[in-house]
């Protein structure tokens, strides 16, 4: 294989993982755990928190506070690993 084919299939690669990449950015993930809904996009910004009303205690706010961290990290995590499955499958087969 010649350096400007493989130089064509590099940038025809780019385009379809920008593209894929913009696509996937634009996506909207829902998650709920224990009366705790997080919407966020795949560009990771979060849509919207829904808290449902039980859970708001003005005396451990601390608990509601880790609810919140944990529904987060968890989406953040898949999110992530979508979007790695996403890259990665754009490689295969190059060669």
């Amino acid at each position: 294989m010649d350096i400007s084919k493989m130089l064509q299939q590099a940038n025809k690669m780019k385009q379809e993982l920008d593209k894929k990449e913009k696509a996937f950015d634009e996506q909207i993930f829902t998650y709920e755990k224990q009366g705790i809904k997080l919407i966020i996009s795949g560009a990771l910004r979060i849509q919207s928190i829904d808290i449902n009303e039980a859970l708001i205690d003005p005396e451990d706010k601390e608990t509601l506070q880790d609810m919140i961290i944990i529904i987060f990290n968890e989406a953040l995590a898949e999110i992530s690993d979508k979007r790695k499955a996403i890259t990665s499958s754009i490689g295969k087969g190059m060669f």
